[in-house]
């Protein structure tokens, strides 16, 4: 038996998918949401782009440095260092 209400439509399932396989899109999904302060999302979507290349993905131009610097934002936002950053 499924524990969910229904059947999830395709458009969200391939709108899932898609996003996965966009490593540019995890980059700035993590940096959308420090920008509105959801730390967990942000995580969440750094850990997708870091499972991303640990996979053998490709790197979008500039993407580690990228990744680097959201995850230093990151950091500094969780301890209550810094506030996030508008443009990591």
């Amino acid at each position: 038996m499924s524990d969910h209400s229904g059947p999830i439509p395709l458009r969200a399932i391939l709108a899932e998918v898609f996003r996965q396989l966009d490593p540019a899109a995890c980059l700035q999904r993590a940096t959308d949401a420090l920008i509105d302060r959801d730390l967990a999302e942000a995580d969440l979507a750094l850990q997708d782009y870091f499972t991303w290349r640990r996979r053998g993905g490709f790197q979008p131009p500039n993407g580690d440095a990228r990744a680097a610097e959201i995850e230093k934002c990151l950091a500094e936002a969780k301890t209550g260092q810094s506030p996030p950053v508008s443009t990591p």
